[in-house]
């Protein structure tokens, strides 16, 4: 008998994108350490309420975004309650960057796969080494 996984529908969402670094005004009480526990690193994302509650973008989502080819992104943060739409806050190290992105308004963002939580740090550390993780494999998952 041959049993068949169902098959991932890659999911799009119209998004408002900003940039932030970790800094105390822009942050909680601990700027580099994310919700899900892990450091902040470059292609991770702090989504809103909305798209994280209502498990459209969970912790771990992998999505695209339009302005980053060949750039998978991580949700791994969540917004401050006052952002009540959909919004996507990229991650940056230098402020400069994360200023010079502005707000970027209709961004399509794409779910194209999930990591269980525990991999993240796994999968940072492979964006860390200049490797690009085939998202293939998620797809499925």
């Amino acid at each position: 008998m041959t049993t068949t996984r169902p098959v991932f529908q890659a999911q799009e969402f119209l998004v408002e994108v900003t940039g932030y670094n970790s800094l105390p005004n822009q942050t909680d009480d601990s700027p580099f350490i994310t919700a899900t526990g892990d450091s902040v690193f470059w292609g991770g994302i702090a989504v809103s309420r909305p798209l994280l509650h209502n498990d459209l973008l969970p912790y771990g989502s992998v999505v695209t975004i339009t302005g980053y080819p060949n750039q998978f992104f991580i949700v791994f943060d969540t917004m401050n309650k006052r952002f009540k739409n959909y919004k996507a806050d990229i991650w940056f190290s230098d402020f400069e960057d994360a200023w010079g992105l502005g707000v970027k308004r209709n961004i399509k963002v794409t779910k194209v796969g999930k990591l269980p939580i525990k991999h993240i740090k796994m999968f940072t550390r492979l964006l860390d080494l200049g490797y690009n993780p085939i998202i293939e494999p998620l797809v499925n998952i």
